[in-house]
């Protein structure tokens, strides 16, 4: 019975891995069909993808530190949180057609 302890959460962090790599994946699909919705340049559409990376660099140590001092599972639960407040944000962006909303 111990053997099974692990299935479930190795299961959905190896999920959320898989979710998290796919939503990243799709930037480069999505990033023109936002240009065109928004009117963007091509130097704009570029910030976006850039964002992501940047986002990437500035949260690693920081979210290392949260890990340490807490838990992976705190971790990986206020990742959810922040990502999934993140795409609530984004249905009033899109509903306003304006790329400075996106800021």
């Amino acid at each position: 019975m111990s053997k099974n302890k692990y299935l479930l959460p190795l299961i959905l962090v190896t999920s959320l891995f898989f979710l998290w790599a796919f939503l990243h994946n799709i930037n480069p699909i999505l990033i023109p069909h936002l240009k065109k919705a928004c009117q963007l340049t091509d130097t704009q559409s570029s910030f976006i993808d850039s964002a992501v990376y940047l986002g990437y660099f500035l949260v690693a140590i920081p979210a290392g530190l949260f890990v340490h001092k807490y838990s992976y599972k705190s971790g990986i639960i206020v990742g959810l949180v922040l990502y999934a407040l993140g795409s609530l944000l984004f249905i009033p962006a899109a509903n306003a057609h304006s790329y400075t909303f996106f800021w």
